[in-house]
């Protein structure tokens, strides 16, 4: 680990690497940032945004330049965990990263339709842009549904393959207890 670059630092993107200089460095984590060239890490004292990589002031929760939050909580724990996180550091539960895609493709067309809506139409509604960020937002919404049937499958997978071991040592030590009680019989 190197320096450890402040939010005045801007972007992640921005900062030379440690290991080969190169610029471009991709948010590993809330703190850490990866070289995708050479894989060296650099800490990072204050909060990179997993959207754009803007490096934040540590008590900041959206992000300076593309408002994205930067904190989420666990809904199985209730875990407070940097919004790039896929899995709960306490429980890990996994987290939707498509919801946390969804939600931001959300604020930002919601925020792009009423700029829309204020300077073209004045206050009536866009539909062709209500349309665009519909059709947008079922394209996320099939997608984190596919992820969710996913996660369902290999559920059921983990869920099987534990029951059948769970009979397997079931059967194991009845045939043990059988074998130990005719010995028992037989020995006296």
């Amino acid at each position: 680990m190197a320096a450890h670059p402040t939010f005045a630092a801007a972007f992640a993107r921005e900062l030379a690497c440690p290991g080969c200089g190169q610029r471009g460095l991709l948010p590993l984590d809330a703190h850490r940032a990866e070289c995708p060239a050479c894989d060296s890490e650099l800490e990072v004292t204050d909060v990179l945004c997993p959207e754009c990589g803007r490096i934040n002031p540590s008590d900041a929760h959206l992000c300076i330049t593309c408002n994205t939050g930067l904190w989420r909580s666990c809904p199985n724990c209730n875990t407070r965990s940097w919004a790039g996180a896929t899995t709960c550091p306490r429980c890990k539960h996994h987290l939707d990263p498509l919801g946390r895609l969804l939600e931001r493709h959300v604020d930002v067309h919601t925020q792009h339709a009423v700029r829309t809506d204020e300077l073209v139409h004045g206050k009536q509604l866009d539909s062709w842009a209500a349309k665009h960020v519909l059709e947008e937002m079922q394209v996320l919404e099939a997608k984190r549904l596919a992820q969710i049937e996913d996660d369902k499958r290999q559920n059921q997978i983990e869920n099987r393959r534990l029951v059948f071991g769970s009979l397997i040592l079931t059967a194991i030590f009845s045939v043990a207890c059988v074998g130990v009680s005719a010995f028992l019989v037989f020995a006296r």
